[in-house]
């Protein structure tokens, strides 16, 4: 029984082994296109609304953060 499932297991290695380099050798190749410029970001890029405010990341202080963010306990 033993060198029945090894074989069984070995099948099943070589099955998935042998799909996934099929796959790999078959796949299309992604095409990176950058632009030739930077792209332009405003500050509303940069701003999350929240229901009482909202926080412009690297303007709002911590502070601010907090009040506008519920308190959760943890869970633990």
């Amino acid at each position: 029984m033993k060198k029945r499932d090894y074989l069984i297991i070995m099948a099943i290695f070589a099955t998935v082994s042998l799909t996934g380099l099929w796959v790999a050798r078959n796949s299309t190749r992604v095409q990176i296109i950058y632009p030739k410029e930077s792209p332009i970001l405003l500050e509303k890029d940069f701003t999350v609304h929240i229901n009482d405010g909202h926080v412009s990341i690297g303007k709002t202080s911590m502070e601010e953060v907090m009040s506008l963010l519920p308190v959760v306990k943890p869970w633990v």
